[in-house]
């Protein structure tokens, strides 16, 4: 079970939703704090603020979420034609490692977190939860988004152009390759029985096939869990698939 939930979290921080969500809702926290911290700001720290006025902000504010959505629209189209480079003149497998690629996923979430942040601080100054204080430091927060997304944006262009470079297409499906090699012929995984295996087949009214209740890949084999359910009840299981098969109800 924790193997199989090991497996699930990698799945879910390599999903290209992940980083982008994840980075959304910081963001949304963000203006949520601003909004709630205004009035429990410490004295000190007021004077050192300078006075802004609400509509600069607003200003900054809607420029910045209409740059953000244009820029994430745009990116995410670039990001599809590259992924239908990558699959049609290098190989398929090339599409699980770009779309989870840490550049790309920090730079969407950058980009969606931004707007999100600026949708969120537009509605707040809308009706009065950040005033005084609040409204410079939210100007503050925009001049960082703002500064933070041209540097993704800028660094994200460059990653792309090189991960489009014929040897880096090749090491990412050599990487995947060998760790797929690895998992297959990886001792801990053998169908094969333990070594107190005699290599006898049982008879045929001792066999007992276990078919999928539906079609699909077999997308991970918890192989320590199934050893323990065959030394439990004294079983010897024999696997006919591995991880990456199509199999099928029958």
């Amino acid at each position: 079970m924790l193997s199989l939930i090991k497996s699930r979290l990698r799945e879910i921080r390599s999903a290209l939703w992940f980083r982008p969500t994840a980075y959304s809702l910081a963001m949304l926290g963000l203006a949520v704090v601003l909004a709630v911290a205004d009035g429990h700001l410490p004295e000190p720290m007021v004077r050192w603020l300078p006075d802004i006025g609400v509509p600069v902000v607003e200003n900054l504010l809607r420029l910045l979420a209409s740059s953000m959505l244009t820029v994430t629209t745009v990116t995410l189209s670039v990001l599809i034609l590259v992924l239908s480079l990558a699959a049609g003149q290098a190989s398929p497998r090339t599409v699980p490692e770009l779309m989870a690629d840490p550049p790309t996923q920090r730079a969407l979430g950058t980009f969606l977190g931004s707007f999100v942040f600026s949708l969120s601080a537009l509605v707040f100054l809308g009706v009065e939860a950040i005033t005084g204080p609040g409204v410079a430091l939210t100007f503050a927060v925009a001049l960082l988004l703002v500064a933070s997304a041209l540097r993704h944006l800028v660094q994200w262009i460059h990653h792309v152009s090189d991960a489009l470079k014929l040897n880096r297409v090749i090491e990412r499906v050599h990487r995947q390759s060998h760790a797929v090699l690895d998992r297959y012929l990886d001792p801990a995984t053998d169908s094969e029985s333990d070594g107190d295996d005699d290599g006898t087949e049982p008879d045929g009214a001792d066999r007992f096939p276990v078919h999928p209740h539906r079609a699909g890949y077999v997308q991970f084999i918890d192989a320590e869990a199934l050893g323990r359910l065959a030394g439990r009840h004294d079983l010897r299981l024999r696997l006919a698939v591995g991880e990456g098969a199509f199999v099928q109800p029958r």
